[in-house]
């Protein structure tokens, strides 16, 4: 069995696209007569996980609901946010339920055409604190781009008009020793309030992929991947 570990955070309340999907947490929105979510789960099922731990809070019982304890033999592990806890909390909270050393952080509204195992790999050889999976994009405004020398990370550009760059694809591979230098507050963004600030004292390496990479944060984008997964999942 393969050691390692994954950790969804599905949390969000997916504010931009309360019109287009109701009633439901943004990662359940439906693709095709299947929600997001699970896209992600049976990709995740390709590199053998040993568990997967769904960081929940908007609506979090009906991704359970939904789940249960396992997918496709893909065992699901819950950790509720009682309040809200931004990315950085939520993942705090769920990397202390983790039993190795480091765990995967993944978006619960991005999907990112990636070898887990390679990144895995990279990580152990590099002795990082953190691997960021990143992706070279032409229009990169509205995600912001991360700074490289050679392969390490240096620094975070904001949002900004025109230009290309490598973005930050939502898929992290964190070391859990880490856990005693996030922020002591019990929510904070894991992007802005520690990733950020911690280039000068964390080891960050970035992963390169070209793979296919898609977030359904918004309503347009939403769209674009009830057309696209009919290509991309055959």
């Amino acid at each position: 069995m393969n050691d390692m570990e994954a950790i969804i955070l599905a949390g969000g309340k997916g504010k931009r696209l309360r019109k287009a999907v109701s009633q439901l947490p943004k990662p359940m929105a439906n693709i095709n007569g299947k929600p997001f979510l699970e896209y992600l789960l049976a990709y995740l099922r390709n590199f053998d996980f040993a568990r997967v731990i769904l960081a929940v809070g908007y609506m979090g019982e009906k991704i359970r609901d939904y789940f249960g304890p396992e997918y496709r033999g893909l065992p699901l592990q819950y950790s509720f946010d009682d309040i809200v806890l931004g990315t950085g909390g939520a993942l705090k909270k769920a990397l202390a339920e983790v039993q190795q050393p480091c765990a995967f952080a993944i978006n619960g509204d991005t999907f990112f055409e990636v070898n887990f195992q390679d990144i895995f790999s990279r990580h152990m050889e590099s002795g990082a604190d953190v691997t960021v999976a990143v992706r070279k994009e032409r229009h990169s405004e509205r995600f912001g781009t991360v700074r490289l020398e050679h392969r390490k990370i240096v620094g975070f550009e904001e949002k900004k008009c025109g230009g290309g760059g490598y973005i930050n694809a939502g898929v992290y591979l964190v070391n859990k020793s880490l856990l005693n230098l996030f922020p002591p507050q019990a929510c904070f963004s894991f992007e802005a309030e520690f990733l950020e600030t911690a280039v000068d004292r964390v080891a960050l390496e970035a992963f390169v992929s070209e793979g296919y990479f898609i977030d359904i944060g918004t309503p347009a984008d939403y769209e674009m991947a009830k057309n696209e997964f009919r290509r991309v999942f055959k």
